[in-house]
């Protein structure tokens, strides 16, 4: 008997992580990853910011034909500008609704990021947890915030991935990530992001 409890929790136990590596390696919860669809081609996301280029570009795409990209070098310009573009995370079962967020579990964001020469500023990811819906504007500071390293001068001409894990706080109603330029100066060239992920790890997993 205690043979073929051992047994059932076993199979149980091995079918629970199954389903959990699907959850976490397969099922990318961003709409619009590769900034393909729509007359702008960012569809999903939202773009804000004080940078002079703040769009989708026909060309360095990483995967398809468009790439989302962030400079600062019109002569309109202002030193130290920012750029971002964010989508916050809505359930693949009903677009109308936010995903449903579990305290405990672990959010990833991937995206490859490569920048031109003379690009000059913090390029990144950032993966924030908010007590309300995002979506409705920004009303308060995130109940957590996580970002991933800085771009380098390794990534002149070279689409590098980067990475972000976000663990879900207490009280967390909408989840949004973010591709983001900061501190730019006047002049500065482009950086490029495409081909995003994101991916979620539950807590019985870790």
């Amino acid at each position: 008997m205690k043979k073929l409890c051992f047994l059932l929790c076993s199979l149980f136990l091995i079918n629970l992580f199954n389903i959990g590596l699907t959850i976490a390696q397969e099922d990318n919860l961003l709409l619009n990853p590769s900034f393909e669809d729509g007359g702008n081609r960012f569809d999903s996301w939202t773009a804000e910011g004080i940078a002079t280029y703040i769009w989708t570009q026909p060309w360095h795409a990483y995967k398809g034909n468009w790439a989302f990209s962030i400079g600062n070098d019109l002569e309109w310009a202002y030193d130290d500008s920012w750029g971002c573009v964010f989508q916050v995370l809505l359930d693949p079962g009903d677009p109308q609704s936010l995903f449903p967020v579990i305290q405990g579990d672990t959010f990833t964001f991937e995206m490859r990021l490569m920048i031109e020469k003379g690009y000059k500023g913090k390029a990144g990811l950032k993966i924030e947890f908010f007590g309300y819906d995002r979506r409705l504007g920004f009303k308060g500071k995130p109940l957590a915030s996580f970002r991933s390293g800085i771009c380098k001068e390794k990534n002149i001409g070279q689409w590098l991935r980067y990475r972000v894990k976000g663990l879900v706080p207490e009280g967390t109603v909408s989840v949004t990530v973010f591709c983001m330029s900061e501190d730019m100066p006047k002049g500065s060239k482009y950086v490029f992001f495409d081909a995003g992920v994101v991916t979620i790890t539950p807590a019985l997993l870790l």
